[in-house]
């Protein structure tokens, strides 16, 4: 389970001999304590007449767009569970997270000063790339604190709730220009749409004490997200990931594997059902909140995916509602992606998790200190459901039991009827011959 952070600072960052920053993306430059690393990512910058660098571009200026290399800060899996005591606590975590923050602010270049080499604390090792990295300064109109992204892992049954508790912490809306808050909240509606499907077509006895009915709707939320996200990025633009307020690291198969008999064979025999409602509801939703559109979504699920256009959004939907080959990843889906080729159960040591990527949760740039506040917010939630789910699955085992004992009734043995009671007298007398310590027993 566990959960980490990934924070990117647009410092701009030079590196000898580097001259194609995409290329150089994912690059170890230093590593730290308890699983820190420090990595190059790349990011659009603005250059304007004097060769400053903006992070973004006026509308009626004309400056050329750069790309430059800029520090990620990705720390090791802490501890949320009990279980795992394998892993830092969070708050021995970001005490080392905070320290690297106030380093890179402190090797910041200033106007009066050449590029300084990367600042680090004691506890952390440059690589040799790291070493030959340089920091600029501040971009113009830039931020000094991060735009982070979490990874935690909820249990599949779990993660309604766990839906509406992110939806209530997403800073990217409407108000944002990005409705990653609004797709959200319309997948949590999809989803519950699609668990109270599973219990009009089920009878009360295959209901499973909801765990099937939690699962359908975790699946279908999560579905809904990818798609509408797809949809909004080929009529909008931008990046699909954007309009994802959350997306799993794993994919929709391994989800769908990972479902009760009861879920998988509910989903595989509505598949045309539900692919259908959600191309409706996907272009309702897309359409209304972007009205301006010059070209309006007609039919979201034959939209090509991103990483790999030799898939639709419906050979997408199909791999996770349905057995279906080939697997068809997040990767293949949004393009460049981590991700996880299973569950995760830190090594057995707890009940299989989704990893989900919180990607807008708590406000768009974040100090070391905010960070902290949202780990320990997003911990809690991972805790509760964790637990809730441990009794959700109790339920399942406990309704399970129940209809197989309805179903197999154990038999009683015959009685004889030619048995008599046996008379005052007789029982008397059968008193009398057993010993003592038999009569009392």
């Amino acid at each position: 389970m566990g959960i980490n952070v990934e924070a990117e600072y647009t410092f701009p960052t030079r590196i000898d001999g580097v001259d194609d920053p995409d290329a150089f993306r994912e690059t170890t430059l230093a590593r730290g304590p308890l699983g820190f690393t420090l990595k190059a990512e790349s990011k659009k910058a603005y250059v304007d007449a004097s060769d400053n660098l903006h992070r973004y571009a006026p509308r009626d200026i004309d400056f050329e767009e750069s790309l430059i290399i800029i520090p990620e800060v990705t720390s090791g899996i802490m501890r949320v569970l009990d279980e795992e005591r394998n892993r830092p606590s969070i708050q021995e975590s970001m005490h080392h997270y905070r320290s690297l923050e106030h380093a890179l602010h402190a090797g910041l270049q200033t106007a009066s000063e050449p590029r300084l080499p990367l600042c680090l604390p004691g506890e952390w090792t440059p690589t040799s790339d790291g070493r030959e990295a340089t920091l600029g300064q501040a971009l113009i109109g830039g931020e000094r604190t991060a735009h982070v992204h979490y990874n935690v892992g909820i249990p599949l049954a779990s993660i309604p709730d766990a839906l509406t508790s992110i939806h209530s912490g997403t800073w990217r809306s409407m108000e944002t220009g990005i409705p990653a808050r609004e797709i959200l909240h319309a997948a949590i509606a999809f989803g519950q749409h699609e668990a109270a499907e599973y219990f009009r077509f089920q009878s009360s006895s295959d209901q499973g004490g909801g765990l099937p009915a939690r699962q359908v709707s975790a699946a279908c939320s999560l579905l809904y997200v990818a798609t509408a996200s797809i949809s909004s990025w080929q009529h909008c633009g931008g990046s699909p990931k954007s309009y994802a307020a959350i997306l799993p690291r794993q994919s929709p198969s391994e989800l769908l594997a990972s479902c009760t008999p009861e879920a998988r064979n509910h989903l595989a025999n509505h598949v045309e059902r539900i692919i259908e409602n959600m191309n409706n509801s996907v272009r309702l939703e897309v359409n209304n909140l972007n009205p301006s559109l010059k070209h309006p979504v007609a039919r979201p699920t034959s939209l090509p995916l991103r990483g790999d256009d030799r898939y639709s959004v419906k050979d997408f939907l199909e791999s996770g509602l349905k057995k279906t080959r080939p697997e068809i990843s997040m990767r293949d889906a949004f393009g460049d992606m981590f991700t996880l080729p299973s569950l995760d159960t830190n090594e057995g040591r707890t009940r299989p998790m989704v990893v989900l990527e919180v990607r807008s949760y708590g406000g768009r740039h974040l100090t070391a200190t905010q960070v902290a506040e949202n780990v320990s917010s997003l911990a809690a939630m991972a805790r509760s459901a964790y637990d809730h789910d441990g009794l959700v699955q109790l339920r399942y085992q406990q309704a399970n039991m129940a209809l197989a004992a309805k179903s197999h009734p154990t038999p009683h043995p015959p009685v004889d009827s030619t048995v008599r009671r046996p008379t005052p007298a007789s029982h008397a007398a059968q008193q009398k011959a057993q010993p003592r310590s038999a009569r009392l027993s």
